[in-house]
């Protein structure tokens, strides 16, 4: 199992809590939206230190680890979870899904009267235990990525032309990571997700890039990174052992895919924790 992530709950989750430096990454299945009530923090993802003023949000894929790298601990943050299957069956644009599933997080002010009191009030709803409320929250984080998405982007005439994933999509796309996460690290392929799902290949390889705009093969190799990139950081082992964990055929494979994955060999990653 090359993915691992520290939980794999489907569930909607809110936190509020004042943010301390994590000395460990972790990573699970949701959609994250993290707010900056009263304290900026800083975040170590991928490859990138990625800096939440006072007042701005992050909205990113969480199954690629993540760590608070800095953090002022006189101020409190919001971090809402949004499970996998939720955030693929809301249809967004392929574009979007597409920008987090490579990785990338999107920080910026939230859109007029999404404040303090809006994640507050989605904080106390979805840990209240009701269904209706809960109901009414998903429409509101929808309306609210969708929004966020809108206002930070550089071609709004367009936007809301572009092609969406379809709905359907999201228990596909929960299958085929909960397969990621079952198979041996070095056989997770195209092929053997495709076999287990009973799924032809170019059919499963098609629909997985018409939904997100990337190839189930880039997907597969970037999740592999990652895992390796925050086992270098996070514990002793060495590269045989992490090239084994992380899902690489051999030692040879993984600095391949490592240096052309992230421009650095695994010594270099490991020489920057």
């Amino acid at each position: 199992m090359f993915l691992s992530p520290g939980d794999q709950t489907g569930q909607f989750r809110a936190i509020r809590r004042v943010p301390t430096v994590m000395p460990r990454s972790h990573w699970h299945m949701h959609l994250e939206i993290v707010f900056c009530a009263g304290t900026p923090i800083t975040y170590e993802m991928t490859s990138d230190m990625i800096a939440v003023d006072t007042g701005q949000v992050a909205v990113f894929w969480a199954a690629f680890p993540h760590r608070v790298a800095e953090s002022d601990i006189h101020g409190e943050v919001y971090v809402v979870n949004i499970p996998l299957e939720s955030a693929f069956q809301w249809n967004f644009p392929v574009q979007q899904i597409s920008d987090y599933l490579e990785g990338q997080a999107k920080v910026a002010f939230p859109p007029e009267n999404y404040g303090k009191s809006t994640f507050h009030r989605w904080f106390k709803d979805i840990n209240s235990g009701e269904d209706e409320l809960l109901q009414i929250v998903q429409l509101e984080l929808l309306s609210f990525i969708r929004r966020l998405d809108f206002e930070a982007s550089d071609n709004t005439e367009s936007y809301g032309y572009k092609r969406s994933a379809s709905r359907q999509f999201g228990e596909l796309m929960r299958r085929v990571i909960e397969q990621m996460q079952q198979d041996d690290g070095a056989n997770v392929s195209v092929q053997s997700i495709s076999d287990a799902l009973g799924m032809n290949p170019k059919y499963l390889t098609t629909k997985f890039k018409s939904n997100t705009g990337v190839t189930l093969g880039s997907y597969i190799r970037r999740s592999k990174v990652a895992a390796a990139r925050a086992l270098l950081l996070d514990t002793d082992l060495s590269a045989t052992q992490i090239a084994h964990e992380a899902g690489f055929g051999s030692l040879s494979q993984f600095y391949s895919v490592m240096k052309a994955e992230t421009s650095l060999t695994p010594s270099q990653i490991r020489s920057r924790s």
